[in-house]
């Protein structure tokens, strides 16, 4: 995905690609699959593109959230999504894609444009950025961290609970135990 509103695949390990989608009135930073079939992509101005047959066709959702900034990152599992985004947003879907709803984070510390999120199982969904915000409860309510020394944090990757990555403008740290979220599990 890309500027443009550009979409490529490719179906042999990344040999050739082909252009999928093309528009000028749209940039695109972010694509995740539920299955071989159905996708979701995203971006700028608060996009949200659906595919149901791999990619060969996309369509804009009308998500109904008033969001005029970008949409940075998805994540997928199941029929569950979450996308987040650099306008202090955190939606989520529960019927692959189809409807999306605002997440619960009203809550006093939720300030910060968030870069990139993870579902971790069932419960825990971590989403970084110039924070870090945490939901233990599958994505019923986010809490929200603070900062962390490599802020702001563009990249995540944890492999469990207790163990992952993040890297920012400063370089790469490693996150020992994210939950609960405290500063000090930052090395």
């Amino acid at each position: 995905v890309g500027e443009k509103g550009n979409i490529l695949k490719s179906t042999n390990n990344g040999a050739t690609w082909q252009l999928k989608n093309y528009n000028e009135n749209y940039y695109l930073i972010a694509v995740k699959f539920y299955n071989q079939n159905i996708g979701n992509a995203v971006g700028w101005p608060g996009i949200i593109l659906r595919t149901t047959n791999g990619g060969e066709n996309w369509y804009n959702i009308d998500h109904g959230i008033k969001y005029t900034a970008q949409f940075t990152d998805i994540d997928i599992r199941g029929g569950i999504g979450f996308i987040v985004g650099d306008s202090v947003k955190i939606i989520h879907t529960s019927d692959y894609g189809i409807t999306w709803a605002e997440a619960d984070t009203n809550y006093w510390n939720f300030r910060a444009p968030l870069y990139k999120i993870q579902i971790l199982d069932s419960l825990n969904i971590v989403a970084i950025g110039d924070a870090i915000s945490t939901s233990t409860n599958g994505g019923i309510t986010f809490y929200s961290g603070y900062g962390t020394y490599y802020s702001p944090t563009k990249g995540l990757d944890l492999i469990t609970l207790d163990s992952g990555f993040v890297c920012g403008y400063k370089g790469i740290g490693r996150l020992d135990t994210l939950f609960p979220y405290n500063n000090s599990n930052i090395t």
